[in-house]
């Protein structure tokens, strides 16, 4: 609910000229004013390191676009459950650039839209953070496929020994298990060492002692 007045005296840890700033940043620009906080602070980082900032109209592009995505993202995932603002969580900004992009393209293209926004706005902003970021994703996803792709080859070729292995034993009479049974894992190769008609009175006898299948279902074979 939208109460009125508001906290009497209104303050907050920077006092009644915080609240007052706070509470109109939020209002108009909506939870994207954290993403230019956050810019400003790591802008005061830099030019305390004495570091220049190159292009700074593209970076300045880049925050905008960044501040109007993350408010209306936040529009979109919780548009009234965060702040009590009657027009919605997304301040003024995201509100009416959802709204706006709703009416002329669906909710589709909005998705479409706000997630190139986010793109856009990283790389304009911080081209070099991402740059560094995908080549870490990369460089992480290489080492995975490096490890998965070997692992999944020697688990293909181990499944083919034993499926030979077991074919050569039941043809000379032999057996595809000993004291542990089937189970699930032998059960797609029973068929080699029992014909059609054994596993249709085994099939039987399951169902006449377990005809809700309650007792180790889906093991052996399937019912």
């Amino acid at each position: 609910m939208f109460v009125c007045p508001h906290n009497d005296p209104s303050s907050n840890l920077c006092g009644p000229i915080g609240a007052f700033c706070a509470y109109y940043l939020l209002y108009y620009t909506g939870p994207g004013v954290f993403v230019v906080l956050v810019s400003g602070i790591c802008f005061l980082a830099v030019r305390l390191a004495r570091r220049p900032i190159g292009q700074p109209i593209l970076r300045a592009t880049g925050l905008v676009l960044l501040t109007v995505a993350a408010s209306g993202s936040f529009y979109c995932l919780w548009p009234y459950r965060v702040f009590s603002f009657p027009i919605g969580s997304g301040g003024v900004l995201g509100v009416a650039a959802i709204l706006f992009l709703r009416s002329h393209f669906a909710s589709l293209g909005t998705f479409i839209l706000v997630a190139a926004t986010w793109v856009v706005g990283i790389v304009l902003l911080a081209d070099k953070f991402f740059l560094i970021l995908f080549g870490w994703l990369s460089f992480g996803l290489s080492k995975i496929m490096g490890m998965a792709v070997p692992a999944w080859s020697a688990a293909r070729q181990h499944s083919e020994v034993l499926s030979e292995i077991y074919e050569v034993g039941a043809s000379l009479g032999g057996t595809i298990s000993g004291e542990h049974g089937l189970g699930c894992y032998k059960k797609g190769i029973f068929p080699l060492v029992a014909d059609k008609h054994e596993i249709d009175l085994m099939k039987r006898v399951k169902q006449a002692f377990d005809p809700n299948t309650i007792m180790n279902p889906g093991k052996i074979f399937d019912l």
